[in-house]
């Protein structure tokens, strides 16, 4: 018989938790003991609690596409510390995050001769967040956008995290604001042959500082 892990997921929005409680609940593969626990959670509040009762540690965390970019640095850091505590030794924490400099996006918007959305990650610093829409027909909120060496500097400052590996996601792919409809006027074999570069280059750098995100993974000292 297969072991199962439990799953504590955390979102800001009440709307999607129902969701993904109602999906989970459909499933009839999980055992009951077993299914995930949901919880509303906004990394923003400075008074967030992600802990469970009766409290304990985790084997790992995860989020994922742009999750933190909510975030300001010095939450960033707050949340860093909090992992610290809740990660077991050995545990992985895996982050995917909106990065500074998006290559295709730049070279897209230039072509354009759009400058100002060209360089539009880059005309702040780190510290100061810029009102922008992280999906189409969303309402601007402010994002900040970060590079894989603030995560890693940040993180690693703990004395309790180590980096086990960088990656760009979208490095030579269109970047995720995209349209499907854009997308499918590239050709196919024009869209494998950037999938293939893709992966060959993402892993390595200075390419996973250039991509649309970027994933980076710590293992907990």
């Amino acid at each position: 018989m297969m072991p199962y892990i439990l799953h504590h997921n955390t979102y800001y929005s009440q709307g999607m938790i129902r969701k993904a409680r109602k999906k989970c609940s459909s499933n009839t593969t999980v055992p009951r003991g077993c299914q995930p626990t949901f919880k509303k959670l906004d990394l923003r509040d400075s008074h967030y609690d992600v802990s469970l009762e009766p409290i304990h540690k985790f084997a790992g965390a995860y989020c994922n596409f742009g999750g933190l970019n909510n975030l300001s640095p010095e939450r960033i850091g707050h949340l860093a510390n909090e992992l610290s505590e809740l990660i077991y030794p050995g545990g992985k924490v895996v982050l995917v995050v909106m990065g500074r400099f998006c290559l295709f996006e730049t070279l897209y918007y230039l072509w354009k001769c759009n400058f100002k959305r060209a360089f539009r990650r880059l005309k702040r610093s780190q510290n100061s967040g810029t009102a922008a829409r992280v999906a189409p027909n969303t309402k601007k909120q402010t994002v900040y956008f970060y590079s894989p060496g603030f995560m890693e500097k940040t993180f690693t400052d703990t004395s309790q995290f180590r980096v086990m590996r960088k990656r760009a996601i979208g490095l030579t792919l269109p970047p995720s604001l995209w349209s499907r409809s854009s997308s499918k006027k590239m050709h196919p074999s024009l869209l494998s042959f950037l999938s293939r570069v893709d992966s060959m280059l993402s892993g390595y750098w200075p390419f996973f500082y250039f991509g649309d995100h970027f994933l980076i993974e710590f293992e907990r000292l």
